[in-house]
């Protein structure tokens, strides 16, 4: 595995420099080919080397100019000549021909038997370079081609005497000495002759050395090419190993931050900048910088492919944040909030103090360069954008902050209202994660304990139901047993007595049954309701008077206050008048004697609403609404009949209508309210 792995590695690298160095050679062959010459620079270019007319390349010119300038040294400022005859231009007599004179010394000097002076030029020689009285002339075929020519020292002749022609004013300076009299070369005349045709020679200074050097740069680019090309195809060969190299690259870029990339951008950028528009430096120098510059671009490009939104959100403020986050995780909530604010203010107080500085720097003109004032006001204006975004993140952060407090209230109101199934989910960074995530789990802790609760209450009912079932038939055969007992007429009067005990007894307990039915019907809701519209007042009406022998019969004063008009609910009229029928049997049963029982109706547009008041001749302690509950007695000696269920089921019926069932007690004072909505 681990020599797979290697073998892959290695594959990556060969097909990515494949791809590098065949980009190279074909994008530097291409640069040099389509170069121009530039006059004045004086330089060669690669294109040349395909141009079929030798004798208009700067190579060529170069030839010649050098030749001009070995003639002319050698000649001597004494007008010797001595070292003419030494020179190598004068075995290149297919390609040069020359005539050279003092006319101080009247010495002449030729390669040639022809008076190139006076004598017409040979036919095949048809670039002649003239010279004499300090002025040079260049033509070729006769056309005159000075001003193109851009290598010394014939530009220089031409370039002074330019001066000296164009200007009418033109005088030198006391003491300067003109070019052509530094060199002592006032009194020479000098012809020179080349051949169109350039053939070799046994000199070792031959102008077919042009030729030789086109040659050489034809081929050392059609070899370069050749090595670019199998290159590429191996590049090609290689294209998924080199793609998984991009990936690595990737990676790798991915880690550094946004700033220090543009960083490196803007330095490489200068020195490509440096080289590409400098008049100076070599042309190799200024192509590497190219490259250099090309390839950080393909880096940042190869970053933005596979890293994508990453490469911006990794940099060097987000990183300081994660890092400050990190560190005040375990802060208090409040404290955070203080700390960043106090963290800001600083920030801000510090960039405006360097700000300013930087400002007055730029303003400073004494001793600092426009250049560099410009550049100072750069950094103002940067430090004043870090400013600006320090307080945009600051706000954002500030208001995202705001925004989940606001959900984690909103989740409270949530919770209660009984919801126990929404969770709140905030991301991992918030500050109120941990407060989110303790919510979520406080909730699924209600809700476990809900449905516990639900579960055991339904067991509860379900036992009651089993057992209240299991009782209601040995029951109503003991009730069928006590009726025939109560038939026998020759029965013993204490026998008779018994019986009586029986019958009652077995009547509460029968009683009692059904109660435990009703209420486990209502709590599990499976009480079937006939819901209709029906007249409140007339359903309290007749049931006090249903009950008018119990209430005449106690000790008890009734003052009821009931409108004459119908007011109309909806409600199943069965269960409401059982309803008020258990209100009204408790008031009987728990009021103190002789005190006075008040049941009133009120309504208004949304609610209908009866309240039944008496006073208890019981202390009720703390009660108050747990009275409601199940097997719940006001007498806590239970010295009173009853089962403590009447008020439980008196609010499961109100409730199952639709209605509201509350009780509240204030001393001795105890109050039923039951409210339905008004039906219009």
């Amino acid at each position: 595995m681990d020599t797979k792995s290697k073998s892959t590695a290695g594959k990556q690298v060969i097909g990515f420099l494949c791809f590098v160095m065949s980009f190279s050679i074909f994008f530097s062959v291409g640069l040099l080919l389509l170069e121009q010459p530039v006059y004045g620079d004086g330089r060669f270019v690669l294109s040349e080397a395909f141009d079929g007319d030798v004798q208009s390349t700067q190579r060529y010119q170069s030839a010649v100019a050098s030749r001009f300038q070995t003639l002319m040294v050698d000649a001597g400022a004494d007008g010797s000549f001595e070292n003419l005859s030494f020179s190598s231009i004068n075995e290149d007599q297919a390609n040069v021909i020359y005539r050279i004179s003092n006319s101080e010394s009247g010495k002449t000097f030729s390669n040639t038997n022809v008076n190139l002076f006076q004598e017409s030029v040979p036919e095949g020689y048809n670039y002649i370079v003239d010279y004499r009285n300090g002025n040079v002339k260049v033509t070729r075929d006769g056309r005159d081609i000075t001003g193109q020519f851009e290598f010394w020292p014939i530009y220089d002749l031409y370039l002074e005497r330019y001066r000296a022609d164009s200007y009418d004013s033109y005088e030198y300076s006391d003491g300067y000495e003109s070019f052509v009299e530094s060199y002592g070369w006032q009194d020479l005349e000098l012809r020179m002759a080349f051949s169109e045709k350039i053939v070799p020679t046994e000199s070792p200074w031959s102008m077919y050395t042009v030729i030789q050097e086109r040659f050489w740069e034809q081929a050392g680019t059609f070899i370069a090419l050749g090595i670019a090309a199998v290159l590429l195809m191996v590049y090609i060969f290689l294209r998924k190993a080199k793609k998984a190299a991009d990936q690595r690259i990737a990676w790798v870029s991915g880690k550094v931050w946004l700033e220090v990339k543009l960083i490196l951008l803007f330095i490489s950028f200068s020195i490509y900048s440096g080289f590409c528009w400098s008049s100076y430096g070599r042309r190799f120098y200024k192509i590497i910088a190219l490259l250099q510059f090309v390839y950080y671009v393909y880096v940042l490009i190869n970053d933005m492919r596979y890293n994508k939104g990453n490469v911006f959100r990794h940099n060097i403020i987000r990183s300081i944040m994660r890092w400050y986050r990190r560190r005040e995780q375990y802060k208090p909530f409040q404290r955070k909030l203080v700390d960043r604010f106090w963290l800001v203010l600083g920030i801000e107080a510090a960039l405006l103090v360097i700000g300013m500085l930087l400002f007055m720097i730029s303003l400073s003109s004494s001793f600092i360069s426009p250049y560099y004032q410009f550049v100072f006001l750069v950094f103002v204006v940067i430090w004043i954008a870090a400013a600006v975004v320090c307080v945009c993140v600051y706000v954002k952060r500030f208001r995202k902050t705001v925004e989940e407090m606001g959900e984690v209230v909103d989740q409270v109101s949530v919770m209660k209202a009984g919801d126990m199934e929404a969770k709140l989910t905030l991301p991992a960074d918030s500050d109120l994660y941990a407060t989110a995530q303790d919510l979520n789990e406080i909730q699924e802790g209600f809700s476990v304990a809900l449905e516990e609760r639900m579960k055991s209450e339904r067991m509860k009912i379900e036992l009651i139901t089993n057992v209240s079932h299991d009782i209601k038939t040995p029951l109503t055969s003991i009730i069928g047993y006590v009726e025939l007992l109560e038939k026998e007429e020759e029965l013993p009067e204490h026998v008779k007595d018994y019986i009586k005990i029986l019958s009652k007894k077995s009547q509460r307990l029968k009683t009692m049954v059904q109660d435990i039915f009703d209420v486990s019907k209502a709590s599990s809701g499976e009480m079937k309701l006939d819901i209709e519209e029906l007249d409140l007042v007339k359903l309290i009406r007749q049931t006090l008077a249903d009950m008018d022998e119990d209430i005449s019969g106690s000790n008890l004063i009734f003052k009821i206050n009931l409108p004459n008009d119908p007011v109309m609910i909806r409600g199943d009229g069965e269960r409401l008048y059982r309803v008020f029928q258990n209100v009204i049997k408790n008031s009987l049963q728990y009021s103190l004697e002789g005190s006075r029982v008040y049941i009133s109706l009120y309504r208004d547009d949304s609610w209908t609403t009866v309240m039944i008041k008496n006073t208890s001749k019981y202390e009720l302690g703390g009660l108050g609404e747990n009275i409601t509950q199940r097997f719940v007695r006001g007498d806590a000696s239970r010295s009173t009949e009853g089962s403590g269920l009447g008020l439980s089921i008196a609010e499961s019926f109100t409730e199952a209508c639709g209605g509201n069932f509350r009780v509240t007690t204030d001393a001795d004072l105890f109050t039923v309210e039951i409210a339905f909505p008004s039906v219009r």
